[in-house]
């Protein structure tokens, strides 16, 4: 672990373990290369996922607030009372919730694949 943890392969795959028949200037070259990144970076692709889902939450709520006020008008509104309230809050509100939770569940799947892959490599 902790060699996943320092980010860099396994001494069997150091420059320790070059083949005896491999010439000197490969293991030079080898050498001179940076050490392999097990795990890869996962924040740069979490950004433009938020984004979408923050996108499409903004889309929904806007969407769902111009149906009502086209629907109903300014004057239906103000007749809904608490039960009609509640029912346009959850209906508004929830499914952008749940974009942003399956936001977090996909780069959460994404990092998980990619220790995956980090353990698979060392093992």
């Amino acid at each position: 672990m902790a060699i996943l943890r320092a980010g860099r392969e396994p001494q069997a795959r150091d420059m320790h373990s070059v083949n005896p028949e491999t010439p000197p200037q490969t293991a030079k070259r080898d050498a001179a290369l940076p050490p392999k990144r097990l795990v890869e970076p996962v924040a740069a692709a979490t950004l433009p996922i938020f984004l979408f889902a923050g996108l499409l939450s903004l889309f929904w709520i806007g969407a769902g607030g111009a149906y009502l006020w086209g629907y109903f008008g300014p004057d239906g509104m103000a007749h809904f009372g608490l039960p009609g309230f509640a029912l346009v809050a959850v209906g508004a509100f929830l499914p952008p919730a749940l974009f942003i939770v399956f936001a977090f569940a996909f780069t959460r799947t994404s990092s998980l694949a990619s220790t995956a892959r980090a353990l698979a490599v060392a093992s």
